[in-house]
């Protein structure tokens, strides 16, 4: 594995509004594509009791302690914001927004170019998102954060945090996107050891 001197900790943001319009969605239109894909959505109730459930994990399992939690990272949309500000709470520790964690942007459902610009809770994103491009962020992201720290917690989208998955193993691809990264759950990699994969067994 790559990074395998640091201890790297990824979690989805909680239950959003777009997410629950979606889940209701799916029960009665299982073969219809998503299309709830509002950008700047909100944490519903379940998202901010998800957030408070993972924060909890965390810190019974002493994986994030104001001793040893060097940065508190999350990507620039509101959904990500709150859940990494909730998850924060313990250690008195307000997360820092990196703009390169947003979410797949050529991957929303419905986006076309001539959406462009539109405005994420004050980040202005201005261009496609395409594979290649994300792959560059996040390869980015992982090699500037992690080059003076040895251990971070990430608060992200689910795309993204599957394609970092992929990286830190050692793989530059970006995966199909199939589910699997459910909303505040954790990936634990530990010096280079695959510790907890999309665990929700907090949740």
């Amino acid at each position: 594995l790559m990074y395998e001197d640091k201890e790297i900790i990824l979690i989805r943001h909680g239950q959003s509004d777009a997410n629950q319009k979606n889940k209701e969605h799916y029960v009665s239109n299982s073969n219809t594509p998503e299309i709830f894909h509002n950008p700047n959505s909100h944490l519903t109730d379940n998202g901010i009791k998800q957030a408070a459930a993972t924060r909890d994990f965390l810190v019974e399992n002493e994986l994030f302690s104001s001793d040893d939690w060097e940065c508190l990272y999350c990507s620039p949309f509101n959904r990500t914001r709150k859940t990494a500000e909730i998850i924060g709470e313990p250690v008195n520790r307000l997360p820092i927004i990196d703009f390169r964690l947003h979410e797949h942007i050529y991957g929303m459902a419905n986006f076309t170019k001539e959406m462009l610009p539109f405005n994420v809770d004050g980040y202005i994103i201005d261009e496609m998102d395409t594979d290649e491009a994300m792959l560059d962020r996040l390869n980015s992201f992982l090699i500037e954060s992690l080059q003076d720290l040895d251990k971070i917690v990430v608060v992200g989208h689910g795309g993204p945090i599957q394609t970092m998955i992929e990286i830190i193993k050692g793989n530059q691809v970006v995966p199909e996107w199939d589910r699997s990264i459910k909303n505040c759950s954790i990936t634990h990699f530990q010096f280079g050891k695959l510790v907890l994969d999309r665990y929700v067994g907090h949740l």
